[in-house]
C-alpha cells in the first residue's frame, strides 16, 4: 500500500512540469466519419489502410503536447493502447528519447471497428504527451511510435513532426 501511494506521488511530480498534462501520456476519443466514395487507384490503397498522422507537423519547442489521429480504413478490427514512444533524428538515424525514471502509461485498450457500409474509416484522435527528455527537447525532426494490433498481426505506425525554435520578443 505504502508503495502505491509512493509510485502516485512519484507519477504527480513527473508532469509537474506541464500544467495541462493528465496522468497519463495519451487522452484520445473516438469518432466516425462519413467520407464520399472516391475512384482513383490511390483512394483505394489509402481505403485498405491504418494510419498514424500528426497535425499540425509543427509545434513550438516548449510544446507539451501533440494532436495525432489514428485512422483505421481496413476490413480489420484495430486495437491499441495507450503505450507511444518519441524518437527523434539525429546523424542521420531514428534514436528513442528514453522514458523518465518511474514512467507509465495507463493500460487502456482503445479500438477502432472495421468500417462498415456506413463510414468508411474509424478514427481515434489522440492527445499524446512529450515525456520528459533530459537535457530538454531541441528543435529538430521527431516521430511518434505506435504499436497496432489487428486479427492478421501487430503493425507499427510512425508519424513524424518537427519541433521549431520558439521566438522571443
Amino acid at each position: 500500500m505504502k508503495n502505491s501511494i509512493i509510485f502516485f506521488l512519484l507519477s504527480g511530480l513527473l508532469f509537474s512540469g506541464c500544467a495541462d498534462r493528465p496522468s497519463s501520456g495519451i487522452r484520445g476519443s473516438r469518432q466516425e466519419k462519413n467520407h464520399p466514395p472516391e475512384a482513383s487507384i490511390e483512394a483505394v490503397k489509402e481505403k485498405e489502410t491504418i494510419s498514424l498522422t500528426i497535425a499540425p507537423e509543427s509545434y513550438p519547442v516548449s510544446a507539451c503536447k501533440i494532436k495525432a489521429k489514428l485512422v483505421n480504413r481496413t476490413d480489420e478490427r484495430v486495437e491499441t493502447g495507450t503505450r507511444y514512444t518519441i524518437e527523434y533524428f539525429d546523424k542521420g538515424a531514428w534514436v528513442p528519447v528514453p522514458l523518465p525514471e518511474n514512467f507509465g502509461f495507463h493500460d487502456l485498450l482503445y479500438v477502432l471497428e472495421s468500417p462498415g457500409e456506413q463510414t468508411d474509416s474509424t478514427v481515434l484522435d489522440l492527445e499524446l504527451y512529450l515525456y520528459d527528455k533530459p537535457g530538454g527537447y531541441e528543435p529538430g525532426k521527431y516521430r511518434i511510435r505506435k504499436t497496432v494490433r489487428t486479427a492478421t498481426g501487430t503493425r507499427e505506425l510512425t508519424a513524424e513532426f518537427r519541433l521549431e525554435p520558439t521566438n522571443l520578443p
